[in-house]
């Protein structure tokens, strides 16, 4: 994907939409990235309650940690046979 913002324009772009979720919440936190010729680049800006803002972050990285070492395990754990006889046994 090619920008069609500059750097400056994408950072005013990210910094109006924290302006205006402030205007409703306590803490904002906005990540995100962009990727040209040269590799990806990311904005991260945020308002409000710094304290609040690590804490949202944090959580954010161990749920979604969380949920990709959930789906792995479910991935490589045996299906269980089903409960309508031998069959399976049998693969038929």
């Amino acid at each position: 994907m090619t920008p069609d913002l500059t750097p400056e324009q994408q950072m005013a772009l990210v910094q109006s939409h924290v302006n205006q979720l402030m205007e409703h919440f306590e803490a904002v936190q906005i990540l995100v990235s962009i990727t040209d010729c040269e590799g990806t680049h990311n904005v991260s800006l945020g308002g409000g309650n710094w304290f609040a803002r690590q804490g949202m972050a944090h959580q954010f990285i161990r749920h979604d940690q969380a949920q990709t070492n959930a789906h792995a395990i479910a991935k490589a754990m045996p299906q269980e046979p089903p409960d309508d006889g031998e069959a399976w046994k049998t693969g038929t």
